[in-house]
């Protein structure tokens, strides 16, 4: 963190305190996320997807960033929980960013369909 504000372009986090937070604070942040092809940031996004109505998370968009981290539910286990940062020139557009958004999330409700360890248990 190079200053408080966190405009500035020197500041970094990585994917993985992303998620450290998120688990962390899951009960207050799920509520006050966009649900994909619902509301917020995401009512445009997902839409006609196995994930719409299911993923909450929250975007980011500045010159050369684009990031989505949140939680997808899946069936019988705790959410996935993810984060998703992409930096370089042209990160922000939709050309960039949406194909790899929905291969993601194409991937993280996949974790839902995979046997448990007990089904695989002899």
């Amino acid at each position: 963190q190079v200053d408080g504000s966190g405009l500035s372009s020197a500041n970094k986090i990585s994917c993985a305190a992303v998620v450290g937070l998120l688990e962390r604070f899951e009960e207050p942040l799920v509520p006050a996320m966009a649900v994909a092809g619902v509301s917020g940031t995401l009512a445009d996004d997902f839409v006609g997807q196995a994930v719409a109505g299911r993923l909450a998370a929250k975007t980011g968009t500045l010159s050369g960033v684009k990031g989505l981290a949140g939680y997808l539910p899946i069936e019988g286990d705790r959410p996935v929980v993810f984060s998703l940062l992409m930096t370089g020139a042209g990160s922000e557009a939709p050309n960039r960013f949406v194909p790899i958004w929905n291969a993601l999330a194409r991937a993280m409700n996949r974790a839902g369909s995979a046997p448990s360890p007990a089904e695989l248990a002899p």
